[in-house]
């Protein structure tokens, strides 16, 4: 009888440490999942700063050529954070008899400006709620070929 107990007890000891190693396991996945998704906000998904991109880099004096001006989120890696946009205003401050705004998204951080057709320089304060400070950018419109043998 002695002997059955002890075997008994055995079993009911592995069992027990067979549910404890369990529990130890599901217990560290479920930190380290935690610990990721921390990771991943504060480094990938959280802005840290908001740079300008321009595409193309400058404008033609000519009626059809346009420019797209847009905010990036960057995150702490360096990279554009993923699903977010950051909340630009824009204002034109200089040359803003030179072109048309085709479009302005505030919210997406995004305006679009069309040529009038005359050449000089177009400069835009650009204010986003993750910037410290107010970014200037300077957008050069270039005379076409025809103008420049017209001066």
């Amino acid at each position: 009888m002695n002997k059955q107990y002890e075997s008994d007890n055995k079993l009911l000891k592995m069992n027990i440490n067979k549910s404890n190693r369990k529990i130890q396991i599901f217990s560290g996945i479920f930190l380290l999942c935690i610990t990721l998704s921390f990771l991943a906000y504060y480094f990938i998904f959280n802005i840290y700063e908001v740079t300008i991109k321009t595409e193309p880099k400058f404008l033609f004096a000519d009626q059809n050529s346009t420019i797209r001006v847009e905010a990036v989120p960057v995150n702490a890696l360096g990279w554009q954070v993923p699903f977010r946009k950051a909340e630009s205003k824009f204002e034109i401050i200089e040359g803003s008899d030179l072109v048309v705004i085709e479009q302005l998204s505030e919210k997406d951080g995004l305006l679009t400006l069309r040529s009038k057709g005359r050449h000089g320089i177009v400069g835009i304060v650009i204010t986003s709620n993750y910037a410290l400070l107010p970014m200037y950018i300077e957008i050069k419109i270039l005379p076409t070929t025809a103008q420049l043998f017209l001066l």
